[in-house]
């Protein structure tokens, strides 16, 4: 894990605006379908005097990626907390890896990030950073 300070004190997940239209694209498109749609979050993890924090790079159906930091789904009119299934996806996903959960719900045209500390989802504070 690269030392790297974060771009805002405090917020651990960064997510440029080219990643945040995929989300919003794959939400549109399971909505149209009404399809639920889930895949894979890539990233890179860093840490600094803060802890550690991560960036997304990529989202992905591959479930064989390299660099993989979480993962999303979609819900018709769910909402964007996180489900005792959806836990439970998680840690048979990740263990005790710190990794990340974006919930989607393009009903109410909402997302949310996570991660899960001791059995239970915790709400993760994400930065919409500028596309590169």
């Amino acid at each position: 894990m690269e030392d790297r300070k974060r771009y805002v004190p405090g917020a651990e997940l960064f997510v440029s605006e080219t990643i945040m239209e995929g989300l919003a694209d794959l939400g549109d498109g399971a909505y149209d379908t009404e399809t639920p749609a889930t895949g894979l979050v890539l990233g890179k993890r860093f840490s600094d005097s803060l802890g550690t924090w991560a960036e997304i790079t990529s989202i992905s159906g591959d479930e064989q990626a390299d660099d993989l930091i979480g993962w999303f789904r979609t819900s018709e009119g769910g909402g964007v907390s996180m489900s005792p299934a959806d836990v439970k996806k998680h840690i048979s996903l990740f263990g005790k890896q710190r990794a990340y959960a974006i919930m989607i719900d393009p009903q109410q045209s909402s997302l949310a990030f996570y991660t899960v500390e001791d059995g239970e989802p915790v709400s993760v504070r994400a930065v919409v950073v500028e596309s590169r």
